[in-house]
């Protein structure tokens, strides 16, 4: 059995509080605003059910943290299915990571309905039905579990020593899992969300442009 799953600068004990904090306050804060949004009616509309979505992913984040992060020993692995299910899902910290990305691309979805409701209001209705939105809910879970689904063979368990490993792959595995895991976590993300909020505050600021206008004018504002 390996000694944990925690690694290098993961083993020191102020790094492993500091997990802990953060872990911490993402569960109040996420708690907090999904309970506000949920509470008062006044705020529930299209959008907050996204930022709910967000938060809860968040949240799920924030509570895998602990285990993985907080407690450096691996739990045992008992024989048979079991601790094969255990050595790949949980030793591999798989579930982290599926909520990572669902995170991700939670708030992706927050910045793409805001980016169609303010440059392109008039399909806004149809494009953010309520099937519509779960689908792309249920889209940010599917891509976290399969884009992680490598993470099932980075353990090998052996039954007769219930022996949990890691496997170290090939140099060339390697820098493909990690040029595809910056690209997906990082690059599209990143350029996406700088794309969303470039034409969406261009739209806002032709928009003020044209309230100005219109009140120098003296004509009606809509």
């Amino acid at each position: 059995m390996d000694t944990g799953w925690a690694v290098g600068i993961e083993h020191n004990s102020f790094v492993r509080i500091i997990y802990g904090l953060i872990a911490a306050v993402g569960i109040t804060g996420n708690f907090l605003v999904c309970f506000a949004l949920v509470r008062i009616p006044a705020l529930r509309n299209r959008t907050s059910q996204f930022i709910i979505h967000l938060s809860v992913t968040d949240m799920l984040t924030c509570v895998w943290v602990i285990p993985f992060h907080f407690f450096l020993s691996t739990p045992s692995v008992p024989h048979g299915f079991l601790g094969e299910l255990i050595c790949r899902v949980f030793v591999s910290k798989y579930p982290l990571w599926v909520t990572i990305i669902a995170s991700i691309y939670s708030l992706l979805s927050v910045n793409l309905e805001r980016f169609v409701a303010i440059v392109y209001p008039l399909v806004y209705k149809n494009m953010f039905t309520i099937k519509k939105s779960l689908f792309i809910m249920l889209f940010c879970w599917l891509l976290g579990g399969c884009s992680s689904a490598w993470f099932f063979f980075t353990f090998d368990y052996d039954s007769s020593t219930k022996d949990c490993s890691f496997v170290q792959f090939s140099s060339r595995i390697q820098r493909f899992i990690g040029v595809y895991v910056f690209i997906l976590i990082y690059v599209f993300p990143i350029v996406t969300n700088t794309f969303l909020h470039y034409y969406m505050i261009k739209r806002l600021r032709q928009q003020r442009t044209i309230r100005r206008a219109d009140r120098k004018s003296g004509r009606p504002q809509a």
